[in-house]
């Protein structure tokens, strides 16, 4: 079983959904055929470099701190709740982050791929690590064990770019405008952040469908779930 996984490192409803997953497959009954494949969504290219805090960019499209905090702080607390700690949605600076999705992309071709992801979401969001700048992005792939100068220069070639707006636009292709959006071998969509108990039980409806069965005219469709929690692209004030 497969299950494509977009999203982007600064979106919180995507690292709460990485940790989700991850309980999900530990308590799926198949768990050994599952492959988890990482995509790329970048979602804010406009974000200075520099950085810019989420309270700011908040501010700028029209909230004020009690609306950031209303969206942002149960997303922490279902994080708590669900054993990601610490878990910094609201108090953070983010950045774009079209050069760490091709290193996260140069990243698996190191063999490091789902390391790469983990890490980045866990450094960003438990640690309040920058991963914008070049030199961000350098230091974190030395963190990993790639070569600092291979990074770099896989930055400077931008051998990737195309790899990350590949993914990306096959989302969108497939009905997603934000993110975390997941495929769950190619039938199953699933749009928005879910709870563990429904990502298992979606593990569970697409295995069955997975299964040979006797009538071979039988077609099980497309399928989805309802979405919820999700982070949308450019003019959002929530990453």
């Amino acid at each position: 079983m497969r299950i494509d996984f977009w999203s982007d490192i600064i979106c919180p409803w995507c690292g709460l959904m990485e940790h989700r997953l991850t309980l999900a497959v530990e308590r799926f009954a198949h768990s050994e055929q599952v492959e988890v494949v990482h995509r790329s969504f970048p979602l804010h290219s406009d974000l200075p470099v520099e950085g810019i805090t989420q309270r700011q960019l908040s501010k700028m499209h029209g909230m004020t701190d009690a609306d950031t905090e209303s969206v942002l702080r149960p997303i922490e607390l279902m994080a708590e709740r669900d054993g990601l700690q610490p878990y910094n949605a609201l108090d953070r600076t983010l950045g774009p982050t079209g050069q760490l999705h091709e290193m996260l992309a140069f990243a698996t071709e190191q063999g490091k791929h789902s390391e790469a992801w983990h890490t980045a979401f866990r450094q960003h969001f438990g640690d309040g690590r920058n991963l914008w700048s070049i030199d961000d992005i350098v230091a974190f792939a030395s963190d990993i064990g790639i070569n600092p100068v291979a990074a770099r220069d896989t930055i400077g070639s931008g051998r990737f770019r195309h790899s990350v707006e590949r993914d990306q636009r096959e989302a969108q292709e497939l009905g997603a405008s934000g993110t975390p959006f997941m495929l769950i071998d190619g039938h199953l969509a699933i749009y928005g952040a879910r709870d563990v108990n429904a990502l298992v039980a979606a593990l569970d409806q697409a295995w069955a469908a997975a299964q040979p069965v006797d009538f071979a005219s039988m077609e099980t469709g497309g399928m989805s779930l309802p979405d919820d929690g999700v982070c949308l692209p450019g003019s959002s004030p929530i990453a």
